[in-house]
């Protein structure tokens, strides 16, 4: 099933650059890696849905849906499940369509902030993996979100912690930085995979958009323990910001090169650990309506 929506009722688009970013480079970039990066983060993904207590008879939202894997397992958590994935990009949701075969779920091509989510609620459960990162007014994002669930509606979302937790980004940053040329420093709090970094802000702009029951939990994972290393360091070099820093600064193949050579130099190390796997500290967001 599928469906489209846009901006405010007046035509403006708060959230228009995510909306042009996940529509072109970012959305080619993230289809082809789909099974990679569904992969590396299944861990996370596991715990949202665990964190979420879906059960029998469910009406689930999940935001930023991308590519569709989490609103999939969503719907085999119980009996009678439906499942509602929103997100902003067509081409990640053209894939999602091409893998839902006869799952019942809906694919709503729209922005989260500003869309009539109550046109397909109300809604039991909320669940999102890493796609909450992105709103331009989170509380705008979240008050509209809340207006779509049934009263004690449960809600279960992981972002990324603390930049410093997360060599996932901050390793290829470094390692490109290092090579071709270090960019401005950037606003934590814009738009963005650590918008969420905070985890006070976090639960400030969930208790302003009137959710209750707020938790924000950081845990300690391991992504993509069980990959190739030599498969991660490429994933890396081309997902993230390595793209950015080689854009900026006018990065050539040889440059990437041996900038994914000192990734892999630079992960191996992780991979001999006890657990192996990338470390990563992800903000588990627990609310209710």
């Amino acid at each position: 099933m599928t469906g489209t929506g846009t901006g405010n009722s007046d035509g403006s688009d708060p959230n228009a650059d995510q909306r042009d970013a996940w529509s072109n480079r970012l959305a080619t970039k993230w289809i082809a890696r789909q099974d990679d990066l569904d992969r590396a983060f299944a861990s996370v993904l596991a715990a949202t849905l665990a964190q979420a207590g879906i059960t029998d008879g469910a009406r689930v939202l999940d935001i930023g849906c991308g590519g569709g894997t989490g609103c999939l397992l969503a719907a085999q958590c119980a009996q009678d499940v439906q499942v509602t994935g929103v997100d902003i990009s067509g081409p990640l949701l053209d894939q999602a369509r091409t893998r839902a075969g006869q799952a019942p779920v809906r694919y709503v091509e729209a922005d989260a902030q500003t869309y009539d989510l109550t046109a397909h609620g109300p809604f039991s459960h909320v669940i999102s993996r890493f796609g909450v990162m992105f709103f331009a007014d989170p509380v705008a994002a979240f008050s509209n979100i809340a207006a779509a669930l049934r009263p004690g509606a449960a809600l279960a979302m992981a972002a990324w912690g603390p930049p410093a937790g997360n060599p996932w980004f901050t390793l290829p940053h470094h390692t490109a930085a290092e090579r071709l040329g270090r960019p401005p420093p950037a606003d934590r709090s814009a738009p963005g995979p650590f918008a969420f970094h905070d985890a006070h802000r976090v639960a400030d702009i969930l208790t302003q958009a009137s959710l209750t029951d707020v938790a924000v939990e950081t845990q300690d994972f391991r992504l993509a323990g069980d990959m190739d290393p030599v498969h991660i360091a490429a994933i890396l070099a081309d997902i993230g910001p390595v793209t950015g820093i080689m854009e900026m600064f006018g990065g050539t193949p040889d440059d990437l090169t041996a900038i994914q050579a000192e990734i892999l130099t630079r992960i191996t190390p992780f991979y001999s650990d006890d657990i192996p796997g990338i470390p990563a500290q992800i903000h588990m967001i627990t609310a209710r309506a």
